[in-house]
């Protein structure tokens, strides 16, 4: 008998090796398949173990049964969905701070960019955090050559506070927050 990358190769070859290494199981098949129209099932034995395939009328689901696994599905996404960890201070700081820094940092860009002095829009914070901007009469101003007016924005809530500041030569944004 010739392996099948010699066979392969030969095409009366490769019809002669199929023939012997399939035929086994072909009759095996033609038996299963006239078994199974006898009884209206399916039945496989592979070394002795036996494997019953229910007909069409005793495999699947109810309708009833569907609906109730997608009601304890949708309770399930819904519990899980409204469940909030309580609000930290600190992280509403953490979080305004980096903001405000952010938006400094666009203006400092576009006033280079583009040429002229741009002042920093802040961006909407919670009402529980209280700004105070200590800056020159004019405000925060960033110049087209780099350079800024400077100043501070101090961001607080619940005794803590953290301050974002402006260097008038340099433009650098920098936060004392960790």
């Amino acid at each position: 008998m010739t392996s099948p990358s010699n066979a392969f190769q030969n095409p009366t070859r490769l019809a002669a090796w199929h023939r012997i290494s399939c035929a086994p199981v072909l009759a095996y098949l033609k038996y299963a398949a006239l078994r199974c129209a006898k009884n209206g099932t399916m039945r496989l034995s592979l070394a002795g173990f036996e494997r019953r395939y229910p007909s069409s009328r005793e495999s699947g689901f109810t309708l009833i049964e569907m609906l109730v696994v997608i009601a304890i599905m949708g309770l399930v996404l819904a519990m899980v969905t409204s469940f909030r960890q309580p609000r930290s201070q600190w992280l509403q700081n953490q979080t305004a701070a980096r903001q405000v820094a952010e938006a400094l940092r666009d203006a400092h860009g576009q006033a280079i960019a583009e040429g002229h002095p741009v002042s920093p829009q802040l961006p909407h914070l919670p009402a529980s955090i209280t700004v105070s901007v200590q800056a020159p009469p004019g405000g925060i101003v960033f110049a087209p050559d780099g350079s800024a007016s400077g100043g501070e924005i101090l961001l607080g809530t619940g005794g803590s506070e953290i301050a974002v500041s402006v260097d008038w030569l340099t433009g650098r944004v920098a936060s004392n927050a960790p």
